[in-house]
């Protein structure tokens, strides 16, 4: 589909195709704030180390821009009340200061939108990313490559992993059906590469966090770090960090709602309600969805039932902010989420009927500013996943839990410096069938520091992690980044990860206790333009080394052949290019918004020259969109070339062609109707061996909230 010697003229048409746009974007995105078009600046001198959570309610169907790839992202889709739009563009003359740790507010898009986010480099001021450097950062302050994601409508997206789809460097796999096992893999990296928290809090691992259990349109963002990320959190984080972030309800009794139903029976529902006052604030949301699904597994495998796979999922979480005093800031989180689904599997001559999971999570956080420049913070909690497995002789069943505890101090060292040193405790344990295995303990220390001098940024994270099953592990970030020109800046990392095997491999591996750790690193360097404040362009090139390579040997029909083991090494190196074109942040939407991605992906093990499973070496994805007064048409579009499910290259999953529609109606401000069709060409979609991918269905829904 695409050959190596394209690399050289990608990499040359990309930033041409982003100066051709630059021209359009000044005729298609005339309507600024009073009529001036906004040009990136310096970015000012960092702001005091804190995440404030904003203020005041935003009705659902009134959406900002969102922050993107090293830029600020502005898919028009849902925001939670009270988020405020994080703008990146500099703001009027009129705009007053923002005190420290705040974000400028932002016009309402009077839109019917609900785009797909692009991909830009912002680097005024604007909002705060967490996920890279665990402590508030603007986007121009951070060397690594980065995507800040919306929340989208629940009912517009078929499962947990089509906002993902679309995206550069980041591959999605799933065993089928929404309510079947689903993850991703970043830069070719392995799914249990990939850490995913919640609010700060991690998801218990179970052989890799499995998406179909996160609960639905989460929050205000979803923050990814492309690259390890062990040197702020440990295991885990070899191949990057996906966190799912909310924000405090704002005062006032508020209901909203949205509902959604389309093809082969799905359905669903979701509602909130929020209110409070100035010192406590509280929301909880509902929701429920269900399918009656396909025939998720391919006819040749060997515990395929000739069924429809239906599936449903039931979430509810909570969150309540305290504000004990000016200085002092505390949150609880709760939420328990469910899946029940239909899953053709094999033991023995016994196949799988149904499959039972459960997310629960708890967690509590504390912060107190000491003083302008110093602030402590202060969790704990606690996340377990339960399986359970109905077969046609029994019942399997397995449980993974994790807790976590955190002590942390961010500090303005210098005006131009912020620094933030924590200690961690992680506590893990496994049940299976009546056995228990003993519990893994990991205490940490690690210190992380951002700075930003004229023209240079420079991010460094240190982390050491003691383990009662392995020896101390150390890990390191460094990166530098340069700014050529006020729209063209270069920014490169040496960093390192390394993954744990999860306690439920001691069982499911011959290893056994043998089992090591396996050990990343990566070097990556990337080039950022922004002409103007619409056209944006990147390129990255990265290498990664993996030592000690845990994967499974076959291809998990049966627990014979789903057995962990050290396979040697492996070198995954690739070139990422993206460009497109948006409108500024906060701005009515009326015109185009596109954006296109390349990837260029060779995953090889070290040992035998083969490719390594479940990686497509290509991938081409866009998104387009187009606005015009209460209405809104767009489209995806995703093509990758084919991949093997195996180690020894035997076993082949075919290329893939997707593209979506996707259009919205503001039929008044307070309600918007929606229309998508997902898969439109009915392709088959397979991203893992023996597993079919959602057909083409399509979906209508709803969104209610009153301003």
């Amino acid at each position: 589909m695409f050959k190596r010697s394209t690399c050289a003229a990608a990499v040359m048409a990309v930033f041409s195709l982003a100066g051709t746009s630059a021209a359009l974007a000044q005729q298609v995105h005339a309507q600024r704030v009073e009529g001036q078009t906004v040009h990136p600046v310096e970015s000012p001198a960092s702001q005091l180390p804190t995440y404030q959570e904003p203020q005041g309610q935003r009705p659902q169907g009134q959406q900002p821009r969102h922050f993107q790839t090293q830029r600020a992202p502005q898919g028009n889709t849902q925001m939670p009340e009270n988020t405020q739009a994080p703008g990146n563009a500099q703001p009027p003359a009129s705009t007053q200061q923002q005190p420290a740790g705040t974000q400028p507010p932002m016009a309402h898009a009077q839109e019917p939108a609900r785009t797909r986010p692009a991909l830009n480099d912002r680097h005024t001021s604007g909002p705060k990313m967490i996920t890279a450097t665990n402590m508030p950062a603007t986007l121009g302050e951070l060397t690594s490559d980065v995507v800040i994601l919306p929340t989208y409508h629940a009912h517009q997206d078929v499962s947990q992993l089509t906002p993902f789809e679309p995206l550069g460097s980041i591959q999605t796999f799933s065993q089928g059906t929404p309510g079947a096992f689903g993850g991703l893999s970043i830069r070719g990296n392995a799914m249990q590469d990939t850490l995913v928290m919640i609010d700060g809090f991690r998801v218990s691992p179970a052989s890799g966090a499995d998406f179909s259990l996160l609960p639905m349109s989460y929050g205000s963002r979803t923050e990814i770090l492309r690259g390890p990320g062990s040197a702020i959190y440990g295991q885990n984080a070899g191949g990057g960090v996906v966190q799912l972030l909310s924000d405090a309800a704002g005062p006032g009794t508020r209901a909203s709602g949205e509902a959604g139903i389309g093809g082969r029976g799905y359905m669903q529902m979701r509602g909130r309600l929020s209110g409070g006052n100035d010192q406590i604030t509280g929301r909880i949301d509902l929701g429920r969805e269900r399918g009656d699904g396909f025939d998720a597994t391919a006819g040749d495998y060997p515990g395929h039932q000739n069924d429809q796979d239906n599936w449903k999922r039931d979430n509810i979480s909570g969150r309540l902010d305290a504000r004990l005093s000016t200085a002092t800031h505390l949150t609880v989180l709760a939420m328990r989420n469910t899946v029940n689904a239909d899953f053709d599997g094999l033991r023995g001559s016994a196949t799988a009927l149904a499959a039972k999971k459960r997310l629960e999570l708890a967690g509590v956080k504390a912060e107190h500013e000491l003083s302008p420049g110093t602030r402590l913070d202060a969790k704990f909690g606690q996340s377990s996943i339960s399986n359970t497995w109905n077969y046609t002789d029994g019942a399997d069943w397995d449980k993974t839990k994790l807790r976590e505890y955190g002590l942390g101090m961010s500090q303005r060292v210098l005006p131009n410096v912020n620094g933030r040193i924590a200690f961690e405790r992680l506590e893990e344990g496994y049940d299976t069938q009546g056995l228990k295995s003993p519990t893994r303990t990991t205490n940490a220390l690690l210190g992380n520091a951002i700075g930003t001098w004229g023209q240079h940024q420079l991010n460094l994270a240190l982390r050491m992690d003691d383990s009662n099953r392995y020896n101390s592990t150390f890990s390191h970030q460094i990166g530098y980044g340069y700014r050529l020109a006020p729209n063209l800046r270069v920014a490169g990392n040496l960093s390192t990860g390394y993954r744990m095997p999860d306690l439920a491999d001691y069982y499911a591996s011959a290893e056994g206790n043998r089992l090591k750790q396996q050990r990343n690193q990566t070097m990556d360097a990337g080039a950022y333009w922004q002409p103007d404040s619409t056209t944006y362009a990147k390129a990255v090139v990265y290498r990664t080394r993996v030592h000690d390579r845990l994967t499974v040997a076959g291809d998990c029909t049966a627990a014979v052949n789903c057995s962990l083991f050290n396979l040697g090494r492996a070198t995954i190196t690739g070139l990422a290019l993206s460009v497109g074109q948006d409108t500024a942040p906060g701005q009515a939407f009326n015109g185009l918004r596109w954006q296109a991605n390349l990837d260029l992906v060779n995953p090889k093990n070290n040992a035998t020259g083969r490719v390594l499973p479940h990686v497509a070496k290509r991938t081409l994805n866009g998104q387009v969109d187009y606005g015009f007064g209460d209405y809104s048409v767009g489209a995806d579009l995703m093509l990758s070339n084919r991949r093997f499910s195996d180690e020894a290259n035997q076993r082949r999953v075919g290329g893939a062609l997707v593209v979506n529609l996707r259009s919205a109606w503001r039929v008044s401000p307070e309600l918007t109707a929606y229309a998508d069709v997902y898969n439109i060409g009915n392709r088959r979609n397979a991203t893992w061996r023996y597993y079919n991918q959602q057909p083409r269905t399509v979906m209508l829904g709803v969104a209610y909230s009153p301003r």
